[in-house]
């Protein structure tokens, strides 16, 4: 009996082996070119003029290319286990890059380190273990940084694997002697981006015929350190040398962002990921493995775009026209470059604007490989198969970031969700929230949550919602934090109304680098009829010194076109015209009626307008909040708010906690001095006095503080017959005093 069992397995298992080389040689091939740090921007066919990417454009005509695709994550690790498992970072407890950077390297953070996984973990289920069961051959090559020992790519799924390990950065750089242990060198001074492709070649060159195939090149370009390709580098030095002078960096928040492609060392390392394409779709077709092979190319996550303004050192790559890079959610930190090619489905040349996800990948070559879908595994990913073939689009869903980490790029913790065209970006440290609409502005320049208080709403609702149904980590208070040292960090602080009084001692490149080297990044422009010769020129120079047009005191006709020339938003403060009515309803009415050109105007230029008080009933806060919620209610003027000068609200010091309650869903900026009562303000010949030489802004700093205000300070420049930087100094010295009075008594 137990013969005739043996004999019965036997010939069954017989009959399974001779269908099964023709099932499984029916499957695709799939080839996953995965680069680390590449922009949206970074290929020619999504628009690059400066990096050259024939093979990827080529790869691009040949099939079907994404305008709208994003990583999960504005980083590598947490999007790279997206790509493996189909699931958002947050299910698989890897929301930063492993390991993460330490807090103590950052200054002041408001929050806790939040602890995530070091490694994928060994339970989540991968697209190449999945393949691997329906006999694919699976190699890997390149940058893994799910893991260590234990966690390694062949304990993942993968046959093989050909220097992957815990690290993000290549270790010993990009040229051997490299010190990566799961890759060898073989020469002295070959370049690691030429040897990954090299290995998967020979991979495809040895494979078994006949079984398919996943074959994962994850390059480690364009990854820190920049060390050029010496092939090409000579090219773009030259190609560099050839373009005319650049503006200066971008300002934006507390960084700076690189305003073009121009680095020709960076540009050789994207070179040398194209060549990689060429080599790699050569052999396939070599070896007529084209027609069944699947390509896919991605990035992890934005290019590095954006670094903080204190480093004053600009990063290698631009996204533009897309907003900062690797490290934020804007658009340019999560927004990918990607393609695919698969044979028989895609039509060549075709685009696709479809918003797709990082997440989608596995659902979509198991689809694509004929395989049954398993979405108790890619649970947050769509097979994109019917985009693929044009009979259809993605379902339509809400797209989540959530990112509660601090990074080098000066992020701080915050989450985002598109839906539709509209996107919201969630800061935690500032308290703030903006809003987009991407159909409108992909550059992400016009915020409109003031404008579109519902629609923030809504999309504020649903990413809660998703958080807590995902049981996404929220950072911690930190017990350590300290609010004075964050409202006074240097990138928070304006320099008011230097220009009026410094203009007869400095031109405009003198004062940018004067203000820079004061620490500061933000001015306050007291703009005068006089100075209308010279202010495109102290744009220019503000930009060239990575110094943000922060305000405009006052409005001239000449300042429109030059706004719209050089695309900057500033704040327009202006104070309102007295009203002649006799009851309070009627002057709110009649102010806000006056003030409504303006308010037009700037609505246009994507402007914030802030009324500035300067005495008087248009001065007192109560009327100004009257007026700005008029303003609101009746001309959905939502960028409309309120900007409080200590100077000019002297009569304000006893009651000032009231009048601040008042005051503080419109507070754009508070500008502050050294605070005496109105008596003896009006008795002193220069009734502006120094900060931490009055008696009472220190109470009124700590009522601010008490408050939770984190916007900008205005730090002010009235005292004419002294020099500006002196008179800077002077008040960011006694600033610096205040600060310290403030945190020991927050402590105590």
């Amino acid at each position: 009996m137990a013969n005739r069992e043996g004999r019965r397995t036997l010939v069954i298992t017989v009959l399974w082996l001779c269908v099964l080389p023709t099932a499984v040689a029916e499957r695709p091939n799939i080839v996953f070119l995965l680069v680390d740090d590449l922009g949206w921007a970074d290929i020619g066919a999504n628009g690059s003029t400066f990096y050259e990417t024939p093979n990827i454009d080529a790869l691009a005509a040949s099939g079907m290319r994404f305008t709208t695709a994003y990583a999960a994550c504005p980083v590598c690790s947490p999007t790279r286990a997206s790509l493996l498992t189909g699931r958002h970072p947050v299910r698989v407890d890897i929301t930063d890059w492993i390991p993460g950077r330490p807090l103590h390297r950052f200054d002041n953070p408001r929050f806790q380190h939040v602890n995530d996984r070091d490694q994928l973990a060994l339970e989540e289920v991968t697209l190449a273990e999945v393949l691997k069961e329906h006999q694919y051959q699976t190699f890997f090559a390149g940058k893994w940084h799910l893991g260590g020992e234990g966690f390694l790519p062949t304990d993942q799924g993968f046959d093989i694997n050909i220097g992957g390990f815990h690290v993000g950065s290549p270790p010993g750089g990009y040229y051997s002697p490299w010190k990566n242990p799961y890759l060898q060198a073989r020469n002295q001074g070959e370049y690691l981006t030429e040897r990954l492709t090299e290995e998967s070649i020979q991979f495809l060159r040895e494979r078994d015929p006949d079984r398919p195939f996943l074959l994962y090149l994850s390059w480690y370009n364009v990854h820190t350190p920049i060390q050029p390709d010496r092939r090409s580098v000579d090219h773009y030095r030259d190609k560099a040398r050839a373009l005319p002078d650049s503006s200066g960096p971008l300002r934006d928040r507390s960084t700076l962002t690189r305003p073009r492609q121009d680095n020709p060392e960076y540009a050789s390392m994207v070179s040398a990921v194209d060549r990689g394409v060429g080599d790699l779709m050569h052999t396939l077709d070599e070896l007529n493995l084209s027609d069944n092979t699947v390509v896919c190319f991605f990035s992890d996550n934005g290019g590095l775009s954006t670094m903080p303004h204190q480093r004053k050192q600009l990063a290698p790559t631009c996204n533009s026209p897309l907003r900062a890079g690797k490290g934020w959610l804007y658009e340019g930190g999560i927004r990918e470059p990607m393609i695919i090619r698969a044979p028989g489905v895609t039509s060549a040349g075709s685009v696709s604007d479809a918003v797709v996800s990082s997440t989608d990948f596995f659902p979509t070559l198991l689809d694509l490989a004929g395989i049954p879908l398993r979405p108790d595994l890619h649970a947050d990913g769509f097979s994109l198969t019917s985009v693929l073939d044009g009979s259809g689009d993605p379902p339509e869903r809400p797209l989540y970031w959530h990112y509660p980490h601090y990074h080098g790029s000066d992020w701080r913790p915050g989450a985002a969700i598109r839906d539709g065209r509209w996107k919201l970006i969630e800061f935690y440290e500032e308290g703030i929230s903006e809003l987009y609409d991407l159909q409108a502005d992909p550059g992400e320049q016009n915020d409109l949550s003031r404008q579109q208080p519902d629609q923030l709403a809504v999309l504020q609702q649903k990413l809660q919602e998703w958080q807590s149904a995902n049981k996404a980590q929220m950072p911690q208070p930190n017990p350590m934090w300290q609010p004075a040292k964050s409202l006074f960090r240097d990138d928070n602080l304006v320099a008011w109304c230097i220009v009026p009084f410094d203009s007869a001692q400095r031109t405009p490149a003198q004062r940018a680098e004067m203000v820079r080297g004061l620490g500061l990044s933000k001015i306050a422009y007291d703009w005068r009829q006089s100075h209308v010769s010279q202010f495109e020129e102290e744009i220019l120079q503000y930009r060239k010194n990575g110094l943000e047009f922060f305000a405009f005191w006052d409005w001239h006709d000449s300042m429109d076109p030059l706004i719209r020339k050089h695309g900057i938003r500033p704040q327009i403060w202006k104070m309102m015209p007295s009203p002649q009515a006799k009851t309070q309803e009627e002057r709110v009415r009649e102010a806000a009626t006056a003030m409504l050109p303006l308010v037009r105007k700037t609505a246009e230029l994507q402007c914030l307008l802030g009324l500035y008080n300067h005495g008087g009933w248009t001065g007192e806060p109560e009327n100004m909040a009257a007026v700005c919620e008029h303003l609101h209610q009746h001309h959905d003027a939502r960028h409309v708010g309120i900007v409080y000068n200590f100077h000019h609200g002297h009569e304000h010091i006893d009651d000032f906690s009231s009048h601040l309650q008042v005051m503080q869903p419109w507070l754009l900026c508070v500008n502050l001095n050294g605070m005496d009562d109105a008596a003896s303000v009006r008795s002193r010949r220069d009734p502006i006095l120094p900060l931490a030489e009055g008696q009472y802004e220190l109470g009124m700093l700590r009522t601010l503080l008490h408050s939770g205000y984190q916007g900008p300070i205005g730090i002010l420049d009235h005292q004419s017959q002294r020099d500006t930087k002196k008179v800077l100094q002077q008040n960011l010295a006694g600033l610096r005093r205040l600060q310290a009075d403030l945190t020991g008594q927050l402590t105590q």
